[in-house]
Protein backbone atom coordinates (compact mmCIF):
# COMPACT_ATOMS: atom_id res chain seq x y z
CA UNK A 1 0.00 0.00 0.00
CA UNK A 2 1.19 3.29 -0.96
CA UNK A 3 2.12 6.02 1.91
CA UNK A 4 -0.32 8.84 1.24
CA UNK A 5 2.28 11.48 2.18
CA UNK A 6 4.22 10.12 -1.19
CA UNK A 7 1.43 10.41 -3.64
CA UNK A 8 2.96 12.87 -6.08
CA UNK A 9 -0.02 15.54 -7.61
CA UNK A 10 -0.29 15.86 -11.14
CA UNK A 11 1.70 18.72 -11.74
CA UNK A 12 4.27 17.65 -8.73
CA UNK A 13 4.57 18.25 -5.35
CA UNK A 14 3.45 15.57 -2.94
CA UNK A 15 0.56 15.04 -0.90
CA UNK A 16 1.99 15.51 2.45
CA UNK A 17 3.17 18.57 1.52
CA UNK A 18 -0.21 19.61 0.61
CA UNK A 19 -1.83 22.42 3.41
CA UNK A 20 -5.46 22.27 3.51
CA UNK A 21 -7.27 25.97 4.10
CA UNK A 22 -10.91 26.47 4.62
CA UNK A 23 -13.23 27.44 2.03
CA UNK A 24 -13.29 26.85 -2.10
CA UNK A 25 -10.85 28.91 -4.22
CA UNK A 26 -11.43 30.18 -7.51
CA UNK A 27 -7.95 29.36 -8.59
CA UNK A 28 -5.49 26.45 -6.98
CA UNK A 29 -2.62 28.83 -7.01
CA UNK A 30 -4.93 30.43 -3.93
CA UNK A 31 -4.78 26.87 -2.27
CA UNK A 32 -7.14 24.26 -1.82
CA UNK A 33 -9.34 22.36 0.49
CA UNK A 34 -9.91 19.05 1.11
CA UNK A 35 -12.27 18.63 -1.75
CA UNK A 36 -10.22 20.71 -4.22
CA UNK A 37 -7.56 18.46 -3.57
CA UNK A 38 -9.77 15.10 -4.37
CA UNK A 39 -10.16 16.96 -7.84
CA UNK A 40 -6.82 17.83 -7.76
CA UNK A 41 -5.35 14.18 -7.46
CA UNK A 42 -8.27 12.59 -9.83
CA UNK A 43 -6.66 14.56 -12.59
CA UNK A 44 -10.09 16.67 -12.79
CA UNK A 45 -10.74 20.56 -13.51
CA UNK A 46 -10.26 22.60 -10.52
CA UNK A 47 -13.37 23.36 -8.59
CA UNK A 48 -14.56 21.71 -4.98
CA UNK A 49 -17.34 19.70 -6.96
CA UNK A 50 -16.32 16.36 -7.89
CA UNK A 51 -17.28 13.89 -10.49
CA UNK A 52 -15.19 11.18 -8.93
CA UNK A 53 -16.12 11.08 -4.83
CA UNK A 54 -19.72 9.98 -3.37
CA UNK A 55 -22.18 12.75 -3.16
CA UNK A 56 -22.45 11.74 0.77
CA UNK A 57 -18.96 11.94 1.59
CA UNK A 58 -18.29 15.07 -0.43
CA UNK A 59 -21.07 17.04 1.43
CA UNK A 60 -19.82 15.79 4.67
CA UNK A 61 -16.10 16.69 3.96
CA UNK A 62 -17.43 20.45 2.79
CA UNK A 63 -18.80 21.45 6.32
CA UNK A 64 -16.04 19.19 8.21
CA UNK A 65 -13.28 20.82 6.11
CA UNK A 66 -14.58 24.57 6.79
CA UNK A 67 -15.43 23.97 10.68
CA UNK A 68 -11.94 22.45 11.39
CA UNK A 69 -9.28 24.04 12.78
CA UNK A 70 -6.05 24.54 10.14
CA UNK A 71 -4.60 22.12 12.80
CA UNK A 72 -7.36 19.47 12.14
CA UNK A 73 -8.07 20.36 8.56
CA UNK A 74 -4.88 18.57 7.42
CA UNK A 75 -5.77 15.43 9.49
CA UNK A 76 -8.40 15.26 6.79
CA UNK A 77 -5.50 14.49 3.76
CA UNK A 78 -5.05 11.05 4.08
CA UNK A 79 -8.54 10.87 3.18
CA UNK A 80 -7.78 12.01 -0.27
CA UNK A 81 -6.65 9.12 -2.02
CA UNK A 82 -9.92 6.72 -0.93
CA UNK A 83 -12.08 9.46 -1.73
CA UNK A 84 -11.09 9.60 -5.54
CA UNK A 85 -13.20 7.04 -6.95
CA UNK A 86 -15.66 6.25 -4.11
CA UNK A 87 -18.70 7.32 -6.14
CA UNK A 88 -20.41 4.45 -6.44
CA UNK A 89 -23.62 2.91 -7.53
CA UNK A 90 -27.06 4.15 -5.82
CA UNK A 91 -27.51 1.33 -2.99
CA UNK A 92 -24.04 2.72 -1.90
CA UNK A 93 -24.61 6.13 -1.92
CA UNK A 94 -27.93 5.75 0.09
CA UNK A 95 -26.27 3.07 2.67
CA UNK A 96 -23.54 5.66 2.93
CA UNK A 97 -26.52 8.87 3.60
CA UNK A 98 -28.07 6.51 6.26
CA UNK A 99 -24.95 6.21 8.42
CA UNK A 100 -24.76 10.00 7.81
CA UNK A 101 -28.30 10.71 9.52
CA UNK A 102 -27.64 8.10 12.16
CA UNK A 103 -24.86 9.77 12.76
CA UNK A 104 -26.48 13.12 12.39
CA UNK A 105 -29.32 11.99 15.11
CA UNK A 106 -27.97 9.38 17.29
CA UNK A 107 -24.65 10.62 17.57
CA UNK A 108 -24.18 14.72 16.95
CA UNK A 109 -27.40 15.66 17.81
CA UNK A 110 -27.51 14.26 21.71
CA UNK A 111 -24.06 15.57 22.26
CA UNK A 112 -25.41 19.39 21.90
CA UNK A 113 -28.24 18.20 23.79
CA UNK A 114 -26.21 17.24 26.56
CA UNK A 115 -23.79 20.72 25.85
CA UNK A 116 -27.41 22.47 26.64
CA UNK A 117 -28.22 20.37 29.64
CA UNK A 118 -30.69 18.73 27.90
CA UNK A 119 -29.57 15.17 28.80
CA UNK A 120 -32.94 13.39 28.49
CA UNK A 121 -33.75 14.42 24.90
CA UNK A 122 -30.28 13.13 24.34
CA UNK A 123 -30.45 10.10 26.02
CA UNK A 124 -34.00 9.76 23.87
CA UNK A 125 -31.77 10.79 20.52
CA UNK A 126 -29.26 8.08 21.51
CA UNK A 127 -31.86 5.47 22.30
CA UNK A 128 -33.68 5.53 18.93
CA UNK A 129 -33.01 2.31 16.14
CA UNK A 130 -29.94 2.67 14.06
CA UNK A 131 -31.00 4.55 11.13
CA UNK A 132 -30.47 1.75 8.04
CA UNK A 133 -33.15 2.14 6.06
CA UNK A 134 -35.90 4.29 5.02
CA UNK A 135 -38.45 3.32 7.37
CA UNK A 136 -36.10 3.75 10.49
CA UNK A 137 -34.64 6.69 8.79
CA UNK A 138 -38.29 8.68 9.10
CA UNK A 139 -38.85 7.05 12.57
CA UNK A 140 -35.64 9.30 13.74
CA UNK A 141 -36.35 11.98 11.81
CA UNK A 142 -40.00 12.21 13.67
CA UNK A 143 -38.27 11.78 16.98
CA UNK A 144 -36.06 14.36 16.30
CA UNK A 145 -38.96 17.07 15.03
CA UNK A 146 -40.85 16.09 18.29
CA UNK A 147 -36.99 16.55 20.44
CA UNK A 148 -36.55 20.00 19.03
CA UNK A 149 -40.41 21.09 19.17
CA UNK A 150 -39.93 20.22 23.41
CA UNK A 151 -35.98 21.65 23.59
CA UNK A 152 -37.24 24.88 22.42
CA UNK A 153 -40.79 25.54 23.73
CA UNK A 154 -40.31 29.35 23.76
CA UNK A 155 -38.60 31.61 20.97
CA UNK A 156 -36.13 33.43 23.00
CA UNK A 157 -34.37 29.85 24.16
CA UNK A 158 -34.21 29.09 21.13
CA UNK A 159 -32.31 32.23 20.01
CA UNK A 160 -30.38 31.72 22.75
CA UNK A 161 -29.29 28.23 21.87
CA UNK A 162 -29.28 29.28 17.92
CA UNK A 163 -26.63 31.95 19.70
CA UNK A 164 -24.43 29.54 21.99
CA UNK A 165 -24.62 26.94 19.16
CA UNK A 166 -22.19 29.32 17.09
CA UNK A 167 -20.06 29.68 19.83
CA UNK A 168 -19.76 26.34 21.10
CA UNK A 169 -18.71 24.57 17.12
CA UNK A 170 -15.38 25.49 17.59
CA UNK A 171 -14.87 24.26 21.21
CA UNK A 172 -17.09 21.15 20.74
CA UNK A 173 -14.97 20.15 17.19
CA UNK A 174 -11.58 20.80 19.23
CA UNK A 175 -12.62 17.99 21.36
CA UNK A 176 -15.70 15.51 21.14
CA UNK A 177 -17.02 15.95 17.74
CA UNK A 178 -13.37 15.32 15.89
CA UNK A 179 -12.49 12.44 16.12
CA UNK A 180 -16.37 11.42 15.90
CA UNK A 181 -16.07 13.34 12.88
CA UNK A 182 -13.04 11.02 11.38
CA UNK A 183 -15.07 7.69 12.73
CA UNK A 184 -17.67 8.70 10.46
CA UNK A 185 -15.57 9.47 7.37
CA UNK A 186 -14.07 5.86 8.17
CA UNK A 187 -17.37 4.32 8.45
CA UNK A 188 -18.94 5.69 5.02
CA UNK A 189 -15.54 5.16 3.64
CA UNK A 190 -16.31 1.52 4.46
CA UNK A 191 -19.33 1.17 2.30
CA UNK A 192 -19.07 -0.45 -0.70
CA UNK A 193 -19.77 -2.07 -4.08
CA UNK A 194 -20.62 -5.63 -3.79
CA UNK A 195 -17.85 -7.50 -5.85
Amino acid sequence: MTDWQEIVLPGGGKLGDLVLLKGNHAKREQGVCVLEAVVWLAGEEHSDQTDCACPVIAAFLRVTNDRATDEQRQELRPYIPALVGSKAGRKVTVARGFVAADYAVRVFAPLRLEYHGRKEYATLLRGLTPITDKASAVAARDAAREVYRRASVTAAYAAVYAAVDAAVDAAALKTTLWPLRLELIDAMLAIKEAR
